[in-house]
């Protein structure tokens, strides 16, 4: 594992995707966030979606709501750069959702921790 830093710092995920996807040299790349404890979990089912399905470029955590999670995701490499734009600070992450993907939800909850009371639970 390696780990790297958006720059500039604070320039939000989008700009901390790029700055990983720099080091990859692989065909598929994982995104998943550090607020996310069980993230780690869910990726094998993410990159199998991704693998199963030709005609995307992603395939994407869903909160079962239909509601797209682009930092808990498995990308196809070459695609993921090509849609991140020159300059991704404070860009939303969002925006990757422009590419063909696929939504999964796990069997299981992935919970996002935001606040001390998320923690709690």
């Amino acid at each position: 594992m390696r780990f790297v830093r958006e720059s500039p710092p604070g320039g939000g995920p989008l700009a901390g995707i790029a700055a990983g996807l720099a080091l990859v040299t692989t065909d598929v790349v994982c995104v998943a966030p550090g607020d996310s404890p069980r993230a780690g979990e869910v990726l094998p089912t993410l990159v199998a979606a991704l693998e199963g399905d030709p005609t995307v470029s992603a395939a994407v955590l869903s909160d079962g709501e239909a509601r797209a999670n682009p930092v808990l995701a498995a990308y196809r490499t070459k695609d993921l750069r090509e849609a991140i734009p020159d300059a991704p600070e404070n860009l939303p992450a969002r925006t990757l959702l422009t590419l063909p993907h696929v939504l999964v939800q796990p069997d299981f909850d992935v919970p996002d921790i935001d606040t001390p009371e998320d923690l709690q639970r």
